[in-house]
């Protein structure tokens, strides 16, 4: 006989970030990539490693909606950067002073190389979820806002909201009759 809802028996050996579980998780390591080439992937990505597997978020410089006022991009580049500086400040700790940038991309990459070139060897907790009741996921990733902070931290900052999806999502059952699938 076969469970097939046993995932330990049917395991394809692969490691899963937190054990495919939601919430704080202790001492990772972080590493960032930058894109190489001129494709669509993301501008840089952050990757978070628990020993047993690794989540990552894609990051795209910021650029101008067109139907979207002056204000309202500015905004929204400044909500961008927001995000990348709360990395970069676990990374480099609340008393660094960051040096002035001409924009958003400039933002981005001043911050992203100052997360790469000081964040090896150091350990972070990382707050992972599956989207928020808005924007529910499939897979682990960071919340938008507060998931990292230096590891040892005498008080956390890390804890559950009430928008945060802490359960895998599981697929609606396929419609109809299940034999008859060709």
């Amino acid at each position: 006989m076969f469970n097939l809802n046993d995932e330990k028996e049917f395991s394809t050996g692969k490691s899963i970030f937190n054990g495919g579980e939601a919430g704080k998780v202790d001492n990772v390591s972080i590493r960032v990539e930058k894109k190489q080439d001129s494709s669509n992937q993301p501008d840089y990505k952050l990757f978070a490693n628990d020993g047993m597997g690794e989540i990552n978020e894609g990051f795209y410089y910021p650029t101008p909606n067109p139907q979207k006022n002056e204000e309202e991009n500015n905004k929204t580049a400044k909500m961008h950067v927001g995000r990348v500086l709360h990395v970069a400040k676990a990374v480099m700790g609340d008393d660094y002073t960051f040096p002035e940038v001409n924009g958003a991309k400039e933002a981005f990459d001043t911050l992203f190389k100052l997360i790469k070139e000081n964040s090896e060897g150091k350990k972070f907790n990382v707050y992972a979820t599956y989207g928020t009741k808005d924007r529910p996921g499939q897979y682990l990733g960071f919340r938008f806002f507060n998931f990292i902070e230096p590891a040892g931290n005498e008080k956390t900052t890390l804890y559950p909201n009430a928008k945060d999806v802490m359960e895998k999502l599981n697929p609606d059952a396929p419609k109809g009759n299940s034999d008859n699938w060709i």
